[in-house]
């Protein structure tokens, strides 16, 4: 019994593509099927996510996971951070980097 199929076409920035081809050489797969695992697994990963988020939620706020501090115990190194989001993302500017991933214009 043949499996009815779907031909999509998908237009990927060269490095992206070239990046993706790397990585499956290495795992000794093809693109095909890296592909299909993908969308294949994509459903659930969407569903999953915002049912674990909220449960985290839900233990945290009705005392089920352990306190171990306060949100003023975190020590953030604003140059740190700032390096991080230039090597990252190319900018340091957080209007323009909101703007570019609400866009994604990349």
């Amino acid at each position: 019994m043949a499996v009815a199929t779907r031909r999509i076409t998908l237009d990927v920035p060269e490095e992206v593509w070239n990046d993706f081809v790397k990585s499956v050489r290495r795992e000794a797969t093809s693109t095909d099927e890296v592909l299909l695992s993908l969308i294949s697994s994509y459903p659930k990963a969407r569903r999953e996510e915002p049912f674990e988020i909220a449960e985290i939620t839900r233990a945290y706020l009705s005392g089920r996971l352990e306190r171990r501090g306060s949100i003023n115990d975190i020590d953030i190194d604003a140059e740190e951070v700032e390096k991080a989001i230039v090597e990252t993302f190319g900018i340091s500017d957080p209007v323009e980097l909101i703007e570019k991933l609400r866009s994604s214009r990349w």
